[in-house]
């Protein structure tokens, strides 16, 4: 008689179960895991700072600061080094167009390293500035002005904002009308006039820009298209990529400021780490080994 005893079917089926359970678990901590790794490295992302000028650091004026980064250019304006602010004086008039420029008129870019403006990871330039002064005889015209233009700047394409600061308003310039009424975004709540230093950061990210004091936005919206602009090649701001401003650029205000720092953050996006490849390497390796095994029982 044959000893031998008949496949217990019931027995199986609960051990192929158990080891579809025991899969299923498996599959699941692979994929929290390999989340977990994803949050680790998306927190791990860096702004990386580059500081344009800092006049506690140096006792010169943005242009002469080392290295060098910024132009002063124009026509008319005073600039000078103040000791006791620890920061540089411009001073413009109605019939003057002065400020700093990370372009000079003639030879392009003043520093070939200077950080990429991109939208799409995202940059901020932040600015410690004191307006003393400020006056206007065109309500779409400031006597000192924020220029921020991104990497793709195209016609047609909106990469670039403007904001003017006037005595009791904060502006940013339209583009349809452009630079006419009405401007962009405005606020009549916030004064940056003769409120001393202030600690400024323009933040641009995707099609959005916003301009924040410490915690709070002070001025938000939509980034525009200025290159439509009808100006001279040489003069035209609005078509150069990468290009940032600080200063007076109408000849229908004036005002008396003093600039302390400015510096330009930008997105990286970082490598996967060693340990995350090979944390994901050895977890799959596992699954492999224990579907393999399964398989063979």
């Amino acid at each position: 008689m044959d000893q031998r005893q008949p496949p217990n079917g019931g027995e199986n089926r609960r051990a192929g179960a158990t080891r579809r359970a025991a899969g299923f678990r498996l599959s699941v901590f692979v994929c929290v895991l390999c989340g977990i790794l994803a949050v680790e490295n998306r927190v791990d992302a860096d702004f990386i700072e580059t500081t344009l000028y800092d006049g506690t650091l140096q006792a010169v004026t943005p242009d002469n600061y080392s290295p060098k980064w910024l132009a002063f250019g124009g026509v008319g304006g005073s600039q000078s080094y103040d000791s006791g602010t620890q920061s540089t004086r411009l001073v413009t008039s109605d019939q003057d167009q002065a400020g700093y420029s990370n372009y000079s008129m003639f030879t392009g870019p003043v520093n070939s390293s200077f950080p990429k403006l991109d939208r799409t990871k995202g940059y901020s330039i932040g600015f410690t500035l004191q307006i003393t002064s400020e006056s206007h005889t065109r309500t779409e015209r400031a006597g000192f002005s924020v220029i921020a233009i991104s990497s793709d700047v195209a016609s047609g394409v909106k990469s670039s904002i403007e904001i003017g600061f006037q005595d009791g308003r904060l502006f940013s310039q339209n583009d349809n009308p452009l630079f006419g009424n009405p401007v962009a975004d405005e606020n009549l709540g916030f004064d940056p006039v003769g409120t001393g230093f202030i600690d400024y950061v323009l933040s641009v990210r995707g099609s959005n820009y916003s301009l924040s004091v410490g915690d709070t936005v002070v001025l938000a919206g939509s980034l525009r298209d200025y290159t439509a602009a009808d100006l001279p090649p040489l003069l035209d701001p609005y078509e150069k990529p990468n290009f940032i401003y600080f200063g007076d650029n109408t000849t229908s205000a004036s005002a008396d400021i003093n600039l302390r720092k400015v510096t330009v953050s930008v997105a990286t996006v970082p490598e996967p780490s060693s340990f995350a490849i090979l944390a994901v390497g050895g977890v799959l390796l596992l699954v492999f080994q224990k579907r393999r095994r399964a398989r063979l029982v």
